[in-house]
């Protein structure tokens, strides 16, 4: 038995009780309502009632599905809850069920092992995305602090390097504490996390308890910890002068090496942007999709992979960085982003111009210019600036309903 509590609504009581007695003998814990009212009176104004899945119809002519639809994703906690849409045949509820990035979706007649079956898939799925890991070579400490910000996630994530443990806690992409095993808390552990160009980091996803001890901007951690890090390096660079260097100093990335690490991470901030408004599962199909339909005119497309959670990696047995051209290599990747942004922004209109991409790179936007990913994406200096300004007065409105 599973226990999970799953609500389900529907306004017809046949099938409500068809429904409620399929995932009741599947070992679920369920909870029926007629109306999305019904549901809403149920859960409203307690935080002690919060279901593991719901089961809900959808109006197509309800630009959020519907006003439970809409609660639920209105708040920290009811965003984590999977949302499996009970559709009544036609296909415009389908369509619009998945341009709410809603993926999970059952036809009549509800037969009881594919409700049972969509429910199970919907609550394993939603845990597997709550969890991202991987390489801080690949993905920057900064860069993922700076890609849960710009998606305004909440959860825990956990950095190891060189033997040290660092711990960030995120709510709504705001750092409200940190913590290395060495002492150090709250901003100075942020500095040093930030600093941490080796290891690996682990990401959960979810609501967090815990008191927000850290008051200052996520963006304003990070570039104060890039200034701290830069006046270091200049004084390092003070003290041991190239004349009396006894070593060599260390190499920079070659092109190849630069141009493939600076294209997973754009890759991978894309999707972690998309994240926050459709499902991963849609955002993975498409991405794999996409790639099909290019690696002909670009086959270096062939040597990537996406997993569950929307991340893109190089697979294995793909060639060596450095027989790669950058060149085709830089092409490659802005022809697979642009595809993907466009097909994105036709499903959600004004959600995905690609100037979005220059907003959510800042921190490695250099790079990625003289690299030729800009110029490749069709982005210019004045839509970059315009992307930067809009940003801006988002962040300025946010801070000012904050206060």
């Amino acid at each position: 038995m599973s226990g999970e509590l799953i609500l389900v609504v529907h306004p017809e009581a046949e099938i409500l009780d068809t429904l409620s007695r399929s995932l009741h003998a599947a070992g679920y814990k369920v909870m029926g309502a007629a109306t999305s009212e019904s549901a809403l009176e149920s859960i409203e104004g307690t935080r002690f009632f919060q279901p593991d899945a719901l089961l809900t119809p959808i109006d197509t002519d309800h630009t959020s599905g519907s006003p439970l639809v809409e609660r639920f994703r209105a708040d920290a906690h009811g965003a984590q809850v999977p949302i499996v849409v009970l559709a009544n045949g036609n296909s415009d509820a389908r369509r619009h069920a998945l341009r709410l990035g809603l993926n999970h979706v059952i036809q009549p007649p509800y037969d009881d092992e594919e409700v049972v079956l969509s429910t199970r898939l919907a609550l394993e799925h939603h845990r597997d995305e709550r969890l991202l890991s991987g390489s801080l070579a690949q993905m920057s400490p900064v860069e993922l602090l700076q890609s849960a910000e710009t998606n305004r996630r909440s959860g825990t994530i956990m950095l190891r390097h060189r033997g040290r443990v660092g711990t960030v806690w995120m709510r709504d992409g705001q750092v409200i504490d940190a913590e290395v095993d060495d002492g150090r808390r709250r901003e100075e552990a942020v500095y040093a996390m930030a600093c941490w160009d080796e290891g690996t980091f682990e990401a959960n996803f979810g609501p967090v308890s815990i008191p927000q001890r850290i008051q200052r901007s996520t963006t304003g951690l990070l570039l104060e910890a890039m200034r701290r890090r830069d006046e270091a390096d200049r004084e390092t660079a003070a003290a041991n002068p190239p004349s009396a260097a006894l070593d060599d100093p260390p190499p920079q990335p070659s092109r190849p090496m630069l141009a493939l690490h600076r294209g997973l991470t754009l890759l991978n901030l894309a999707t972690s942007y998309a994240g926050d408004h459709l499902e991963q599962a849609l955002i993975r199909r498409r991405l794999e999709a996409i790639r099909n339909r290019l690696v002909r005119d670009h086959g270096l497309l062939a040597h990537f992979r996406v997993n569950a959670g929307a991340q893109v990696y190089l697979a294995d047995g793909a060639p060596s960085p450095e027989s790669i051209d950058p060149r085709r290599l830089v092409e490659a990747i802005a022809t697979w982003l642009r595809e993907l942004f466009h097909e994105l922004n036709h499903a959600l209109p004004g959600h995905f111009p690609l100037a979005r991409l220059g907003a959510i790179s800042e921190a490695i936007r250099g790079d990625l210019s003289s690299l030729g990913f800009y110029r490749d994406l069709g982005l210019g200096d004045e839509d970059l600036e315009s992307e930067d300004l809009e940003s801006e007065n988002m962040e300025a409105e946010y801070m000012e309903t904050d206060r």
